[in-house]
């Protein structure tokens, strides 16, 4: 079971790249796990890399086809890898149409490893998601010193905690990433997240350093705990208030309703409060509502 404890002091009043990699690692849910992606760079590597092979295979493509014109040996060449590393061992001249033609297989090798590691690296980091909008508001507001607790001087001339080319690092939020998924994450916990944060807050012990942050974490586990404890309420209370309700209900007409008006209810709070699929919906929905026909339908109704 966590414990809402936050990191203790002794990492307090580090600055520069300390102070930044001590707020990070400090962060117990790692929501501040937050860095850049690099899209844009990625994306022109890829586009070299593909160029690069690209010319390697026109390369390779006139070899083959010089090989389907040529004489008895030179196809002989183009059949037996052993045979061609033989001759090129033997002739020693690096200038040799055979050697050339090896020195560009090895080349070859060494380049789709490379391209073919960096799409799948690229691929990787694209299933990355970007920060929520509060992630990325509390992380702005600690890297550009706008929460400053005890330097007033700070909150009116706010200064980033890393200074020349990177003080723009996280300016751009779509082009962040974040190493904390919550792709998942039910549309409660969403809405309890960025309305009430406060009630879910880490406790902290008061610190007087000088470069302590107003900044503080969620704690998951009480923000999880809330969410259950939301759900098991409003799941028993659409059964059994239903129930309670239709019991002293006696006309059949206003019973039908009550039962076409709780299953509607009980669809919009699977699909508000859950992350259930739309089939799973279907299928809640139908057993609530044959719960509640069974009920109108037997002696416990009447």
């Amino acid at each position: 079971m966590p414990k809402d404890e936050e990191q203790g002091d002794d990492e307090e009043g580090f600055v520069g790249f300390a102070g930044v990699a001590s707020f990070i690692a400090s962060d117990k849910e790692h929501s501040s796990s937050v860095y850049r992606r690099y899209e844009k760079l990625a994306a022109r590597n890829l586009l070299y890399l593909q160029t690069e092979l690209r010319e390697i295979e026109l390369q390779l493509d006139e070899f083959d086809r010089e090989d389907a014109r040529g004489e008895v040996e030179e196809i002989g060449l183009a059949m037996d890898w052993q045979a061609l590393r033989a001759q090129v061992e033997s002739k020693k001249d690096s200038r040799s149409r055979e050697a050339q033609r090896k020195k560009l297989v090895y080349k070859l090798r060494a380049k789709i490893k490379e391209y073919q590691d960096a799409v799948l690296q690229n691929a990787q980091m694209l299933e990355l998601r970007r920060p929520s909008r509060q992630v990325h508001r509390a992380f702005n507001d600690f890297f550009n010193n706008n929460n400053n607790n005890n330097n007033n001087n700070d909150k009116e001339h706010p200064f980033p905690k890393l200074a020349g080319i990177s003080a723009d690092l996280y300016d751009n939020r779509s082009d962040l990433i974040s190493l904390v998924s919550t792709k998942d994450e039910d549309r409660l916990t969403t809405l309890l997240r960025e309305h009430c944060p406060s009630l879910f807050l880490r406790r902290r012990e008061t610190s007087q350093n000088a470069f302590s942050t107003a900044v503080r974490s969620l704690s998951e586990y009480r923000l999880s705990l809330a969410v259950g404890l939301i759900n098991i309420v409003v799941a028993a209370g659409m059964l059994f208030g239903a129930i309670y309700n239709l019991y002293y209900v006696q006309d059949k007409t206003t019973r039908l309703g009550l039962v076409a008006g709780y299953t509607v209810a009980f669809a919009l709070c699977v699909g508000l409060f859950t992350n259930a699929r739309r089939s799973e919906i279907f299928g809640t929905c139908a057993a609530y509502a044959a719960v509640l026909v069974v009920f109108v339908s037997g002696n416990l109704g009447n």
